[in-house]
This record gives structure tokens, C-alpha cells and sequence, in this order.
């Protein structure tokens, strides 16, 4: 899995080469922080 982007307004240190999703796309700065999101996906039929 490689990240593309985070959402958020600030870089985290864990992950020092992704993306903000502001840097790329400002106009979702005014909407952040969500608070506690995580993403999961998988491919349908996915046994787990």
C-alpha cells in the first residue's frame, strides 16, 4: 500500500515523504482537521 496523501494541514513526522492534502488542494485547508479519520480499502470479494 503506498499513501498518496494525508489529511491534514501539517506533514507528520512518521511519514515524512507524503503529501498534505493542501499542498496540492489549499481549498480543503478551510475544512480540516476532521479529527479521527482512517481509510481502509480493498478489493471487492476480500475474504476478511
Amino acid at each position: 500500500m503506498k499513501p498518496i496523501a494525508l489529511f491534514d494541514v501539517e506533514p507528520s513526522p512518521q511519514l515524512p515523504d507524503v503529501p498534505t492534502i493542501v499542498s496540492t488542494n489549499p481549498e480543503f485547508a478551510e475544512m480540516l482537521p476532521w479529527g479521527p479519520f482512517f481509510g481502509v480499502f480493498v478489493r471487492e470479494g476480500h475474504p476478511g
